[in-house]
Formats: structure tokens, C-alpha cells, sequence
């Protein structure tokens, strides 16, 4: 099952000028940065309660697993938070071994990055150990700061458009977003260069890449520190 949506489709009954679809998409760029993102907490807390860590051959043939803790709270570090307690969804088997959290003795003072777990629905088709009594006055939350494979991490970008033609001196403003391997994004500089050759089209527009049929000659094109992309051979 997936649950999210799809918005900002267009279908054009035309060829987009390159102008457009800049302008189109910079539009758009706002909209998407305006995007609510979950509220995030850190906490200073004290682990109250283990449920059982299942074993590689409980979840067979899956090799990771989210295990359920529940917290005593002592400190809001950041953000907003009520309650005296709390339980976390973590992973507790992380490539059919037992994580580092299972080894956590109840009564172990620790600092937890938590969002609500209902703004992660990626983590519901997980396996899951919940053996903890039914207790729905304390708050769900995952545990974002570790995961399968430990501490957040840069592990890709993402370049919008992903593809595009332009013209002779014509700009294009490229975006890009750096994502963790949990997908959240994460802070990282860019450095932008464009790889020399690419193709100009009937139309006369660059392309920078090998897979447009209607080349016609070898193109050029630059960019800048800030991912402004100008067409320079394209007439």
C-alpha cells in the first residue's frame, strides 16, 4: 500500500517553450517549500519499558524490524511537547542483528529526536514489536535521528528538472535537494558543473545528454554557482 498523493501534474496539448517551463516550475518550487513538515521534538528522557525484539527468524525473510519503548520524559530540549511520558517507534533488528537500542537498560538516561509516527506512514508496512500493555492516553512518536543504518546521512540529490531544453542565452534556474537515507532532507553545499557535450535539437535547444532522437548537432552550455543553467550553442 502507498499513501500519498500526486499534485502539480500537467498534461499540454503543445510543445512548453523552455521560458515556461521555468517559470512553471519556480512556481511551482514555492508551493512545494511551503509544504508543512512534522513538528519535531528532542527530548530528555529515561527508558521505562522494553517490548520484545524479535528474532531473524520471527521476521524471516525480512531482516529488519521496529521495536516499541516507552520513556519517562524529564526535559523538553526543543520543541513542544506534553507529557511525563512518551513511546518510540526504533529499529531494534537492523540486518537480522539486534540494533544498539536493544542493549539499552531500563533506567538509562537518554536524548531522543522524535516526530509524531502518524507523519511516517513509510513506517507502517515495517514488522513491528509492540508488547507493551495498551496504554492510548501516551503519545506514538519515531525515533528520526537513527535507523538502519545509523546516524542521518547524505545519500542523494535531487536535481529538478530532470530534464530540459534550452535555447542560446537562455537561463534556467536548477534546484537541488539533498536527502538523508531516511528521505528527510538534510543541509548539504552543492556544487554544480555540467559535463561537457550534450545535443542541440531541431529546434535549435540544448540538451545535455545522449538520449534525445532528434539531435542534430553538438551543443554546449553552463552553469553557475547557483545552478543557473545558460545555453551557449543552440543557433
Amino acid at each position: 500500500m502507498w499513501r500519498g498523493r500526486l499534485e502539480g501534474v500537467a498534461v499540454c496539448s503543445r510543445a512548453m517553450p523552455p521560458e515556461e517551463a521555468a517559470a512553471d516550475f519556480a512556481a511551482y518550487s514555492a508551493i512545494i517549500k511551503a509544504w508543512p513538515v512534522p513538528p519535531r521534538v528532542k527530548l530528555q528522557a529515561t527508558l521505562a519499558a522494553k517490548s520484545d525484539t524479535p528474532s531473524a527468524k520471527d521476521i524471516a525473510p525480512y531482516r529488519e524490524a521496529l521495536v516499541v519503548y516507552e520513556y519517562n520524559v524529564s526535559k523538553v530540549l526543543e520543541g513542544k511537547f506534553k507529557g511525563d511520558k512518551v513511546r518510540v517507534v526504533q529499529w531494534g533488528l537492523i540486518d537480522a542483528q539486534p540494533a544498539a537500542v536493544t542493549r539499552v537498560a531500563i533506567g538509562t538516561p537518554v536524548d531522543l529526536v522524535l516526530e509524531p509516527f502518524a507523519d511516517h506512514p513509510q513506517l507502517e508496512a515495517e514488522m513491528r514489536s509492540d508488547t507493551l500493555p495498551e496504554d492510548f492516553d501516551v503519545p506514538l512518536y519515531a525515533d528520526v535521528a537513527n535507523g538502519p543504518a545509523g546516524q542521518p546521512r547524505l545519500t542523494s540529490i535531487r536535481v529538478a528538472p530532470q530534464e530540459a531544453w534550452v535555447l542560446t542565452d537562455v537561463k534556467l534556474p536548477l534546484t537541488a535537494r539533498t536527502y538523508d537515507q531516511y528521505f528527510n532532507d538534510i543541509p548539504a553545499r552543492v556544487k554544480w558543473s555540467v559535463r561537457p557535450g550534450g545535443s542541440i535539437n531541431s529546434g535549435t535547444a540544448y540538451g545535455a545528454g545522449a538520449w534525445f532522437t532528434d539531435a542534430g548537432k553538438a551543443g554546449e552550455a553552463t552553469v553557475d554557482a547557483n545552478g543557473v543553467l545558460t545555453g551557449t550553442t543552440g543557433t
